[in-house]
Formats: C-alpha cells, structure tokens, sequence
C-alpha cells in the first residue's frame, strides 16, 4: 500500500520566490480530482506552477489548468477569454442547423476559410 503523502501547489518565478500557495491535500492510491484557487498579487510571464509532495510518493498529474481570476464568476470556471467572448457575441451569430446534422472539425475548418 502506499504511504500517504502531502501535496502542495505554488506559483513561483524562476529564482524561487512563491507568490501563491495552496493546499492540495494528501494523495491516495485512487484518482482523485483536486481544486485550488492561487492568487498572485503580480505578474510575471516566466512564473511556474510547481507541486511539492513530503516524503516520497509516485504521483500521476492528468491535467493541470490555469486561469486567470477574472475567468471565475462565483464557483463558476469561465474558460473563456472575456475580450473574446464578447467580440464573438457582438457578432451576434445565428446557427441554423438541421435536427440530425453533424458537423465534423473539418468541414468547421472548410466553411471559415
């Protein structure tokens, strides 16, 4: 069985100074998803998100996604940039597509160009 661990989550520049820090928890032997909010109070385009475990653990990281704060509205994840969603809704486009209609990226691809 494998000993538990405690996982850490930090935004950090390169020369190691942390500008957010969160808890993620201690790991398990089961996937298992975890959710922090990090809040920076500065910008650096070189900073890194860096996971720190205490003590000795194989961890398996599926996905890790960033976003900026103001994509979070509520407890709700905005995954869109806000300057380009309202450039596609000033658009104000219509989808008139049949009942049984699919689309493939393709024809999306072919259609826009």
């Amino acid at each position: 069985m494998l000993q538990k661990t405690h996982v850490t989550a930090k935004l950090e520049s390169e020369t190691g100074k942390v500008y957010a820090s969160a808890d993620i928890g201690d790991t398990s032997n089961s996937w298992s998803h975890s959710k922090v909010m990090l809040t920076s109070n500065e910008t650096d385009a070189k900073a890194q998100l860096t996971l720190y475990i205490d003590g000795e653990a194989d961890l398996a990281v599926r996905l890790v996604s960033l976003f900026p704060a103001e994509n979070v509205k509520g407890a709700v994840l905005q995954p869109f940039r806000p300057d380009l969603l309202q450039y596609l809704k000033d658009l104000q486009p219509r989808f008139d597509t049949p009942k049984h209609f699919w689309l493939s990226s393709n024809a999306v691809l072919a259609f826009l160009q």
